[in-house]
């Protein structure tokens, strides 16, 4: 190998110093040209720019490379340790440790879970091959951690769920009963539920009427058997449930029953109109009849039309008027 060219320059602080070019640094040193520039540049060798050259102090490169050698000593021989270290426990976690699948099988917990606790450091394991071992204290450890912070996580919820009954009380104390009393609402909640059993009875009621048979004597009976079902046997069944609980007096059982009856009533009417109608659309009027308080619906017989009257003579009416004047 040809001997590199020696410059003499003037180093930073103005003294004489030997200087070689970058190329023939980097090939005593074994390194490239351009990162022995780059190590120029950022000023850790001593070195210098004349044109579009780098000149480096061979000195001050040498003692750069000796640095590094040292640091790269260094830093192996401290892998070498960890790895001793490494070894060391993972040959010791495999005498005193668990696998994860038996620590799963003991704690009642997946593998996968075990293994993931592990990879992110909450418990102490260490993945020896394909499979990972844990040990079993730090296990335990953390198990009871977490059942310590669900107990105090359950009494916290416990107090706020406990304080939210006690506000909604206060409430009812205060506000609602006031304005609302529990009786009246109740009262007011049977009466709804009354009207719409009424009105489910009367339904069916209607699709009996609906469904009437031809014959007169059979559609009165099946009218008469509806309005009984529900203007008698549904306001009964209801004073009797009143007078079971025993908490309306007889005023209240009275406009109870009467408030039946309305809907009964009402009820009935409505699907009579409703078959009354639908049956015209077919051609076949029918007329209702009221008979007491039973709501017959009767097909009107058709009767014979009059004969048109016969027209007076004219002769003979003027004759008539002329004799009655004289």
């Amino acid at each position: 190998m040809a001997e590199p060219s020696h410059s003499l320059l003037k180093n930073d602080s103005g003294q004489r110093a030997e200087y070689i070019p970058a190329g023939d640094a980097g090939r005593l040193f074994n390194y490239t040209r351009d990162y022995v520039a780059s190590l120029v540049r950022e000023q850790k060798v001593e070195g210098k720019r004349i044109g579009n050259r780098w000149f480096v102090n061979p000195q001050s490169l040498a003692v750069f490379v000796s640095k590094v050698a040292e640091q790269e000593a260094a830093r192996r021989n401290a892998i070498r340790a960890e790895r001793r270290l490494e070894r060391k426990a993972r040959q010791e976690l495999k005498r005193s440790g668990m696998s994860a699948s038996e620590a799963a099988s003991v704690f009642g917990y997946t593998g996968d879970y075990i293994s993931r606790l592990a990879r992110e450091k909450k418990i102490t394991g260490q993945r020896i091959g394909r499979e990972w071992f844990v040990d079993k204290q730090t296990l335990v450890s953390f198990i009871a951690s977490v059942g310590k912070k669900k107990a105090v996580r359950g009494e916290a919820i416990r107090k706020q769920r406990k304080a939210e009954q006690q506000i909604f009380a206060s409430a009812e104390e205060v506000g609602l009963p006031k304005l609302f009393p529990s009786a009246q609402l109740a009262r007011r909640a049977r009466t709804l539920a009354s009207a719409f059993g009424v009105v489910f009875v009367g339904s069916m009621v209607g699709l009996l009427l609906y469904m009437q048979p031809n014959d007169k004597a059979l559609q009165a009976l099946t009218s008469a058997r509806s309005f009984i079902a529900e203007s008698v046997v549904e306001p009964i069944a209801s004073v009797g449930r009143l007078l079971s609980r025993g908490t309306h007096t007889l005023t209240d059982i009275v406009t109870d029953a009467a408030m039946h009856g309305q809907y009964a009533q009402a009820s009935s009417g409505f699907w009579s109109t409703l078959y009354c109608t639908t049956t015209s659309l077919f051609g076949f009027p029918c007329e209702e009849e009221t008979t007491g308080d039973v709501l017959v619906t009767t097909t009107p017989v058709a009767q014979p039309s009059a004969p048109p009257p016969s027209p007076t003579p004219i002769a003979t009416t003027a004759v008539t008027h002329v004799t009655n004047e004289y």
